[in-house]
Formats: structure tokens, sequence, C-alpha cells
């Protein structure tokens, strides 16, 4: 597997991502319907939030903030595709494969937070780092990003 492979199966879903965000942020009718459906399924935990290039960080934040409100996002999708104006952001919400993709990239960016806040810790040690980006290295070697069967 290829960089470039791993580089663009996170970029389409960060771009993703942040189509949603900013549609949802933008549609009134939208964004109630998502605070709706968020407040009758008890989701706890925080709206949608996007990823900025020049902060790392955001794209955890961004993946979590979709994971998080799937269920949410599929009940607007589902029911109120009319409101939906935009065909990227729907195609994506009723995309097969587009949570789990979300999901996978979730969990290698959580462990890349945690592999970052490890190494910067004071009591690191270079065996410490080691660990960390070997873990790290592993989880992104478990992304099937195969060309042409990962995709939404």
């Amino acid at each position: 597997m290829h960089y470039d492979d791993y580089y663009n199966f996170s970029r389409r879903i960060l771009i993703a991502n942040n189509e949603i965000v900013k549609f949802f942020k933008k549609s009134h009718q939208g964004k109630a319907l998502l605070e709706k459906y968020t407040k009758d399924l008890k989701i706890e935990g925080g709206g949608l939030k996007s990823w900025v290039e020049t902060r790392w960080m955001t794209m955890f934040e961004s993946a979590d903030s979709i994971w998080h409100l799937k269920l949410a996002l599929e009940k607007v999708a589902n029911e109120n595709s009319n409101i939906i104006t935009s065909k990227s952001v729907l195609k994506s919400i009723n995309a097969r494969g587009f949570f789990h993709d979300v999901n996978l990239l979730l969990k290698v960016l959580d462990l890349l937070k945690k592999t970052v806040l490890s190494v910067e810790a004071s009591n690191t040690n270079y065996a410490d780092c080691f660990i960390a980006l070997i873990r790290l290295a592993n989880a992104i070697k478990q992304i099937p990003v195969e060309r042409g069967l990962v995709g939404f």
C-alpha cells in the first residue's frame, strides 16, 4: 500500500465530513431536524465539528462528531431527504461504506492522538516512542484501502 492511498482515503472522508458539517450549519431546517433527532435519540456530547487543515487535532474531532451523530444524521437523510439540498451530503450519509470508513479513520486518528500525547509527556523515553509508533503503523496497515474497493 502506498502513502498516497492512505492520504487520499483520509482526505476524502474529511472533505465529506466538512461538506456535511457545512450543510447542517447553514441549513436552518437541517440543523433543527438534526438537533431534534439528536435529542429524541438521547445523543449527548456535542454537535458537528469541522476539520481545519492547519489543525491536525480537528481531524479527530470532525470524524468523532460525524460518528457520534451517525444515527441522527441517518434519520434526517432517511426521513427528510427532501430538505438535504446538497446531493454530495445526501450521497455521503446514505453511502453503504461511509460511516464504516469514518470509523476506520477515527480509530487511527484516536491512536495518533494518544501517540502524540504520550510522546509529548515529560516521562517518555525512546522505547515508549518506538512502541507508540509501531502501534500507530499497525493501525494504519489495518485500513483496507484497496483501489476501487473502499469508497462511497
